[in-house]
């Protein structure tokens, strides 16, 4: 009898164990596309109970960045940890991210001007219903898929999305035609691309003045018409 015994525990032993790595997997394969962090809720889907989310937090397996978001203790540190942790709080109930980084924080992020934004500039959707915070800037609109790309666990607008909003928002114009000559110079963006998007009266002023102080004269007709 105990010998039965002892094989039903080891067994049960074993297969524990294997549930576990499969756990670990699991969580390890969506953390790795977000910089070794997650949310709670996928956590979940990974087969961590709430329970057991704890006892990993409390052992300092996980790191928690805030409230239902943690990070591997031993994957390396994301880039911009910063904005993958506020992508995965936009997330809504089917685990999706909310928000796309833009105006001067995605204009930091592509290297474009001089800025340094004291709080992050996001598009959300109408619809989305988190509660204000200070860390963050939430400018409502669609936003068409083209005008965003994919990185590590959140999304930015593209270069050029990110320039007209810069302009549209008023940012400093000496920052902004420094961003829009490295653009140029890095082939982010083009001069026909940017007047064909400038459809404002804001930006159109803009893209005119600056036509106009430095001698572009092939973008003044689009401009104007």
């Amino acid at each position: 009898m105990l010998l039965t015994n002892t094989y039903i525990v080891c067994k049960y032993t074993g297969a524990m164990r294997t549930d576990f790595r499969d756990f670990e997997e699991r969580l390890y394969r969506v953390a790795e596309t977000q910089g070794g962090c997650f949310t709670a809720k996928q956590a979940l889907h990974a087969g961590y109970s709430y329970r057991l989310q704890h006892y990993y937090r409390a052992r300092g397996k996980w790191d928690a960045l805030d409230r239902g978001i943690f990070r591997l203790r031993n994957h390396p540190h994301a880039d911009r940890e910063d904005l993958v942790r506020w992508s995965l709080w936009s997330h809504d109930r089917s685990g999706r991210p909310q928000i796309i980084f833009s105006h001067a924080t995605a204009l930091s992020f592509h290297e474009l001007g001089d800025f340094n934004p004291g709080r992050f500039h996001v598009i959300a959707p109408q619809a989305f219903r988190k509660p204000p915070t200070p860390g963050l800037v939430i400018h409502r609109a669609s936003l068409p898929w083209d005008e965003s790309e994919a990185h590590d666990g959140f999304w930015v607008t593209n270069p050029l999305r990110s320039l007209l909003d810069g302009v549209e928002a008023n940012l400093e114009p000496d920052h902004l035609i420094r961003a829009i000559e490295e653009g140029i110079r890095r082939d982010l963006v083009s001069w026909p691309d940017i007047v064909r998007k400038a459809v404002s009266p804001t930006a159109k002023r803009f893209l005119e003045v600056y036509a106009v102080e430095h001698q572009i004269k092939q973008m003044l007709p689009a401009l104007v018409n």
